[in-house]
């Protein structure tokens, strides 16, 4: 099979860690041929599980009428059987089948500028007419879709829960990471600073657990550590008073392996999100074993079930009653309350990475998303 993948995104947030994973299955798949759009700035060597694929690097960028107009002509169609965009826009002019994944509908629920909806919506309805299958990461996903959207879209649509090929655990052992020594802190981990990741809120909780436990030694050294992409902008004082700032801290994006031991030397993760298609940290958190705060998301907590179909213990998830910061703090306090009690009784709250069910693989994924290929084509 000869398969085309816009990889332009490949650095980018949720979509960029999707397109990863996924690549890095495929790649260990024999009889398939892979070719991929990149950006004009792509570095070849920057991602090995490329290093044999067809590219084409292109400078449309995404939701431009350049990408919409011209970027299904950069290729020639003979060349391939299946076409992949890993989010919600297919560029115009394709004459082979094509496949989209859809992580979610931020731009219509939670849209960060009022046309955003309505630009959504348009370029949806054209994508999701001419796709040959609709990719989700979740039930939920599939269910939001076909209430925004007519109803006879699920019948193109397919959930492949998505794997993981995040930092191995045996790598993380052996190689000797140096992330800042930071002592006890509580970890989120932000792809794009977005008003629905929800960070303005956690910010506030926390500042509301640090005020109420003030004086307790377990919480006075306690810090709020953000890391990641979207973290970057957080990097402006209005974000952290004087008061505050041996307690917030905002690293930005750091390499994998420092992110593998930023996560296993925390305290806990926190996903303050809104909304959610999949949630990446949480899958990475688990890995590690580290407890996840988190708010109500229905795709959680699909999540959260399905691993538990995959495996023999329980991970431990700590839900807010629902979307408000109270609710939030709440959560905060429960999480921080029951950590004092175990470290009080001589618990550790460091804990050795976790073997997970090859279910979560990436392989797993791409084999899974490879049937999916095969329906498009041959239906």
């Amino acid at each position: 099979m000869r398969i085309l993948f816009d990889a332009r995104k490949l650095f980018d947030g949720g979509i960029g860690r999707y397109s990863r994973d996924l690549l890095s299955g495929l790649s260990q798949i024999k009889d398939i041929s892979l070719g991929a759009i990149v950006s004009r700035d792509f570095i070849p060597t920057s991602f090995p599980p490329l290093k044999r694929a067809k590219l084409f690097f292109s400078s449309a960028r995404g939701y431009s009428l350049r990408e919409l107009c011209w970027l299904g002509r950069s290729f020639n169609r003979a060349d391939f059987d299946i076409y992949h965009s890993p989010h919600y826009v297919l560029p115009g002019s394709l004459s082979i089948r094509s496949v989209l994944t859809v992580h979610d509908l931020i731009h219509i629920t939670h849209p960060e500028k009022k046309y955003y909806p309505f630009l959504a919506r348009y370029l949806m309805n054209n994508s999701f007419r001419r796709a040959s299958r609709i990719i989700v990461g979740t039930r939920a996903t599939g269910e939001l879709l076909k209430s925004e959207f007519d109803g006879s879209l699920i019948e193109k649509t397919r959930v492949v829960e998505y794997g993981h090929s995040f930092i191995d655990a045996d790598l993380i052992e052996s190689q000797n990471s140096q992330p800042p020594n930071l002592g006890r802190y509580l970890l989120v981990v932000v792809s794009q600073n977005k008003p629905h990741k929800g960070l303005s809120d956690l910010v506030v909780a926390f500042r509301k657990l640090f005020a109420e436990k003030r004086g307790q030694e377990l919480f006075d050294d306690c810090k709020l550590v953000i890391v990641g992409y979207g973290a970057e902008k957080l990097l402006q004082p209005r974000w952290m008073l004087k008061e505050e700032s041996k307690q917030l801290v905002v690293l930005g994006a750091v390499a994998d392996d420092i992110l593998g031991e930023l996560y296993k030397n925390s305290w806990a993760c926190v996903l303050p999100s809104l909304a959610e298609g999949y949630g990446y940290p949480a899958l990475e958190a688990l890995r590690f074993n580290k407890p996840v705060i988190c708010r109500p998301l229905p795709s959680l907590k699909e999540f959260l079930e399905t691993f538990k179909k995959h495996h023999s213990w329980s991970p431990k998830f700590i839900f807010a009653d629902d979307f408000t910061v109270s609710a939030l703090t709440k959560a905060l306090l429960s999480f921080a309350e029951a950590a004092r009690l175990v470290e009080s009784m001589g618990g550790a709250d460091r804990v050795n990475p976790v073997r997970f069910s090859d279910f979560f693989s990436a392989r797993r994924m791409a084999e899974d998303t490879l049937a999916i290929y095969k329906e498009a084509i041959y239906s």
